[in-house]
């Protein structure tokens, strides 16, 4: 923050030079610069071009992400355009280390489109990151609950966490930490939610990229459960894990692609259903044919998890007086669970 009388920097640090000299001194700028403190009231993204600008995206996405979203829910109680400008006030402060979904209009109107289908109900996703694609699912259907895992390493993946768990308190859910461990930590201790909709877009590195997909595929509704990909099919390193893990999926019959788009050579997607289901409770698991109907002996049927299995995973479920709940073992923690 600058506090010097007279000068007013209102844009990113490393691009203020014109304003004040002094800030091309700085070698990587984390934050934005303002000579007095922001007002809640304050609306700098006043118009559509400010507001594309705030969010890193254009007036294109931001027209087709706000007509799907008041087509979902006509008459919210907070404007869908105002969610997105208090949105885009809350992460100005803040350098954006990722890529989101909303810098791509085709890849925001895919999301949307698997997102506001009535069979949708549960949405999960690993890379939370800003919370642009969290914030999208939730406002293109507004009778879904978004699970989204982060391990939250950048500064403002809470604040964004907040801003998102304060407008959805009854349809977002948190859950910090390392995906390899929390996503199976979950599965035993959350056996009553099935993802209808998965996105994976976590750590890039092997075998993460794997193990989510691994994980989201026990976590799977049912035939008809749709999973995208991000980054696959593209070219760059970024991209090897994704792609290796989409393939391996595919070759073992468990997914069956449905839509894959390069946008670029460092970004892309596919989608695909989880036509096969697991044999067992191992992270690789046969794949079967799903059950006609409900059958309590699969294992992504079980009620609720033995006490062995707790205990092997060393997590106790914690009520605390915010009807949250917290999972205590490695690096783990759950916020808004209803």
């Amino acid at each position: 923050m600058n506090l010097k009388p007279g000068v007013k920097l209102t844009g990113l640090a490393s691009e203020c030079v014109d304003h004040d000299p002094a800030c091309a001194t700085l070698a990587a700028p984390n934050e934005m610069l303002y000579s007095v403190p922001r007002l809640q009231d304050m609306m700098r993204a006043s118009t559509l071009e400010e507001l594309a600008q705030d969010i890193n995206t254009t007036k294109e996405v931001i027209l087709n992400v706000h007509n799907v979203s008041k087509l979902a829910n006509p008459e919210p109680p907070v404007s869908n355009m105002q969610i997105w400008k208090d949105f885009a006030d809350l992460l100005q402060p803040f350098r954006l280390v990722e890529s989101h979904v909303m810098q791509d209009n085709l890849l925001a109107q895919m999301l949307q489109s698997y997102a506001s289908t009535s069979e949708v109900k549960t949405i999960c996703e690993v890379g939370f990151n800003g919370g642009h694609s969290a914030l999208l699912l939730l406002l293109s259907n507004p009778s879904a609950h978004v699970y989204s895992f982060d391990i939250s390493r950048y500064s403002y993946t809470k604040p964004a966490m907040q801003f998102v768990s304060a407008h959805f308190p009854q349809r977002f859910t948190f859950v910090e930490g390392d995906s390899a461990e929390t996503l199976p930590a979950f599965r035993f201790e959350r056996a009553d939610v099935k993802c209808d909709l998965a996105i994976v877009d976590g750590s890039h590195l092997s075998p993460w990229p794997k193990k989510d997909i691994l994980n989201f595929w026990h976590l799977a509704s049912g035939p008809e459960s749709k999973v995208v990909m991000m980054d696959t099919p593209c070219e760059i390193s970024w991209c090897k894990g994704p792609s290796s893990a989409w393939k391996a999926m595919k070759a073992a019959g468990i997914v069956k692609e449905i839509e894959n788009t390069k946008l670029d050579k460092a970004h892309g997607f596919s989608v695909g259903v989880f036509q096969k289901a697991p044999d067992a409770d191992i992270l690789e698991a046969n794949a079967i044919e799903w059950p006609s109907v409900l059958d309590t002996s699969l294992p992504g049927q079980t009620a609720t998890p033995t006490m062995s299995q707790s205990a092997s995973i060393g997590m106790n479920i914690l009520p605390n007086p915010q009807n949250q709940v917290s999972i205590e073992g490695p690096a783990i923690s759950l916020t808004g669970v209803e």
